[in-house]
């Protein structure tokens, strides 16, 4: 027994083909095993072979694939012999740090999201920071599925994204939206601990042939320009919150989609007798390729609501509309935008009942009815994109990709329209 003890106290380290993780490639990951005191922990090398390739490398007569494969193996392999004879005493933590460049305080993925959300708050950016409040609970809460006591980047492999998503999914039942955004937020993680040299861009889990972050499923409701004009012609009484909730609903609508944090934040000297000029709140603090202005036509309809709903005066500096004054933190006025746009969509969703509308209507429906709108009147894509104020043509053509689903439908439904009249087919 203590022979054997003796065995299990002197660290091993193996390159590996890590055969129970196929990737959707047919591919397995070239892993290090290692062994030290009963335990075992493996790294991904983020290297994707197939199991013949692998094979090439115990050949007698070796193909140049095979030697610069065997190359590559002989040097993971040599570089974990040197650093465990020279480790004196051996700790896994103190492995990673020699193998993988990083202390592990900064290889920790949880110390991470907390340096980003406290970067986020002192921004001003809330919202986002909520985002990745959300993400980090959502990790921790896996962590403690798994039992694991924490989580560093080289853990972050295309396994365990895999699995991870299959729990969000199947256990917690969560949407396959949910999980792109909170996954999103670790590959921003890994690509700043890039940047900053604390992992190897070899190490590298998304992409290709490794693990590849879905786009989510969640069609986006528009609606018609009839339905739009049933809440246009709401006969909502005279300073009622329905009237309120409708004009800043309608002025969404009008202004290019403008949502609710850009609305409240609109100061007098975004507004002229001729225009609404405004930069989208989402885009402060990126580079300047990536912050657009955003300019509205005045319409008649856009200063009705105006008279209507905003203060009086003559400070360039003051909100158009005052609801944000007298909260003055970023963390104020994200709770404040919350509250004000929960009011909004719980009167126009009682006007879109009221008015015959099935669709669930709220703030985001506004901008894209906007979109869908322009679309269908035959608005080219570059110009709604330069409109919505997006950073690129792509990403417009993403957004407006499930606005059509209800055409869609209807024209599905004509593949089985037998009654038809057979002269319009000929």
């Amino acid at each position: 027994m203590k022979t054997a003890r003796t065995h299990l106290s002197v660290p091993t380290a193996t390159v590996i083909l890590e055969k129970r993780k196929q990737t959707r490639a047919e591919t397995y990951p070239v892993t290090l095993r290692v062994n030290f005191n009963g335990h075992r922990k493996y790294y991904s090398l983020r290297h994707y072979v197939t199991e013949e390739a692998w094979k090439g490398i115990f050949k007698e007569r070796k193909t140049d694939e095979d030697k610069a494969l065997k190359s590559k193996v002989d040097t993971w392999q040599g570089k974990a012999d040197d650093i465990i004879d020279k480790l004196q005493p051996f700790t896994f933590e103190a492995f990673e740090l020699k193998y993988f460049g990083a202390t592990p305080d900064r290889l920790d993925v949880i110390a991470a999201f907390q340096q980003k959300i406290d970067t986020l708050r002192r921004a001003g950016q809330e919202g986002n920071a909520v985002n990745y409040r959300c993400a980090c609970g959502s990790f921790q809460k896996y962590m403690e599925h798994t039992g694991r006591a924490s989580l560093r980047f080289t853990d972050i492999t295309p396994g365990f994204l895999a699995k991870y998503e299959a729990w969000m999914l199947k256990a917690l039942q969560r949407s396959q939206t949910t999980v792109s955004i909170y996954v999103r937020t670790v590959r921003t993680l890994y690509n700043e601990a890039i940047t900053q040299q604390i992992v190897n861009r070899e190490m590298y889990p998304f992409g290709r042939g490794k693990y590849e972050v879905s786009a989510g499923r969640n069609v986006k409701k528009a609606l018609s320009l009839h339905e739009i004009a049933r809440i246009f012609n709401y006969p909502a009484p005279e300073g009622s919150r329905e009237q309120w909730a409708r004009d800043m609903w309608l002025f969404s609508y009008l202004c290019n989609g403008m949502n609710m944090t850009d609305i409240l934040r609109l100061r007098w000297r975004n507004v002229d007798i001729e225009q609404i000029t405004f930069i989208r709140k989402k885009t402060e603090g990126k580079t300047r390729k990536n912050q657009r202005d955003i300019i509205v036509p005045m319409t008649p309809e856009i200063g009705r609501i105006i008279d209507r709903w905003a203060r009086k005066e003559g400070n360039p500096a003051s909100f158009v509309f005052p609801y944000l004054s007298g909260y003055s933190t970023p963390q104020e006025q994200f709770n404040r935008v919350k509250d004000i746009t929960h009011q909004v969509n719980k009167y126009i969703d009682r006007i879109a009942l009221a008015t015959g509308i099935e669709k669930k209507v709220t703030t985001y429906t506004a901008r894209h009815s906007f979109a869908t709108v322009l679309k269908r009147s035959g608005a080219s894509v570059a110009m709604i994109s330069e409109s919505l104020g997006h950073s690129s043509v792509l990403v417009t053509e993403n957004y407006l990709a499930s606005f059509e689903l209800d055409i869609k439908r209807k024209f599905a439904a004509e593949l089985t329209n037998f009654n038809r009249k057979q002269n319009e087919y000929e």
